[in-house]
């Protein structure tokens, strides 16, 4: 985009369209002015970048919107206020809610620190401020935990304080409210008579909770042995699933066509010791492969190398690359096979052998 806007306007002003050009993820926002000309040639050069571009825009001499920030004119300034949609229930999580003290001791804090950074109007946050004091109220946070948020959020630390280069070693356990505190009575003081060991001397030791089982997660497991076919771990943040192909068949391309794939197994992001296929966006020719580990795991080690071309060792990570390089998600993969445990890596890339053989990929020449 910035080559074409260098060859298409002067350089002073393609260097100014450049630096007022603003982008998080597909909302965009940029300054015009006049001596730019029209906005319009500028949005056929953002739409001629790809074939699945359309941009929409929206002109204001007044006031614009970006994300949640609300900016406008006032004289020959432009100030800032916070933008909330007609969609927006302000649903926040409730004080009775089963989570850690700590995580909803920082939802008002969040809440007022957000308004101070984005309101730009001194004189604008007092009222905002009572109006979310309301709205935390009704959902029972006691007056002191706001009080006590809106406080720190008004007077954020002036310096930084320095790295903590002592080593933490984490308790994890998953929350539940109803649990009695084993950590007060029994871990701490048992932590604490380990810091008389040496290796333990210079620890600090801290609780951590992990995210417990959603209804989601215990559906899908219970349904594991049930359904065969390919599905989606459902894990929080996992980068798998995005490009996990789903279902009991697979649609391959062929020198005479396409070609259906059954798959016999329960499998997701998380099997081991496997036959996968990967599947180039850019051309629809795949790849068959084999792992011993975690699919995800050899995936990520896919994506790393497609990314960073000149790393990659096999040609497969190479030619995506190239041949899905203007392509947000330049590949699909999953895994077509559940391989016994106790088989070891010469059985797996025999068994990867006879389905290359019978597949014949040509990402595997």
């Amino acid at each position: 985009m910035y080559t074409m806007i260098r060859e298409i306007y002067e350089p002073d002003i393609g260097e100014k369209i450049i630096n007022s050009w603003v982008r998080y993820l597909d909302d965009c926002w940029i300054i015009w002015y006049e001596e730019y000309g029209t906005i319009d040639l500028f949005q056929r050069i953002l739409e001629n970048l790809h074939d699945s571009i359309k941009f929409t825009k929206e002109i204001s001499n007044e006031e614009l919107s970006f994300l949640d920030v609300r900016i406008f004119k006032e004289g020959n300034k432009l100030e800032t206020d916070i933008f909330h949609k007609e969609t927006d229930s302000r649903c926040y999580v409730p004080y009775n809610s089963a989570h850690p003290k700590h995580i909803l001791h920082n939802i008002p804090f969040t809440l007022a620190s957000r308004i101070h950074r984005i309101v730009s109007k001194p004189g604008d946050r007092y009222p905002k401020l009572e109006e979310l004091k309301k709205i935390l109220i009704h959902l029972k946070y006691p007056i002191k935990v706001i009080e006590n948020a809106f406080q720190r959020a008004s007077n954020p630390p002036i310096t930084l304080d320095p790295p903590d280069n002592t080593e933490i070693v984490p308790f994890i356990s998953t929350y539940n409210k109803n649990n009695p505190n084993i950590y007060e009575n029994i871990i701490l003081p048992a932590c604490n008579s380990l810091k008389l060991i040496s290796p333990f001397q210079n620890c600090k030791f801290r609780r951590t909770y992990k995210q417990p089982r959603s209804l989601l997660r215990i559906l899908n497991k219970n349904n594991k042995n049930t359904i065969k076919g390919i599905t989606k771990c459902m894990e929080a943040r996992c980068t798998c699933c995005d490009t996990m192909i789903m279902g009991t068949t697979l649609k391959l391309k062929s020198n005479t066509g396409f070609q259906h794939f059954d798959i016999r197994y329960n499998l997701d992001c998380l099997s081991h010791n496997v036959i996968y296929i990967l599947i180039c966006n850019g051309c629809d020719n795949f790849y068959i492969g084999q792992t011993g580990g975690m699919f995800r795991n050899r995936l990520t080690l896919h994506r790393q190398h497609i990314a960073q071309p000149r790393y990659a060792i096999l040609n497969v990570s190479r030619h995506i690359a190239s041949c899905a390089n203007n392509l947000r998600k330049k590949f699909l993969a999953s895994p077509i096979i559940q391989l016994s445990p106790h088989l070891n890596k010469n059985d797996r890339e025999l068994k990867e052998k006879k389905i290359i053989d019978m597949l014949n990929p040509r990402l595997n020449a």
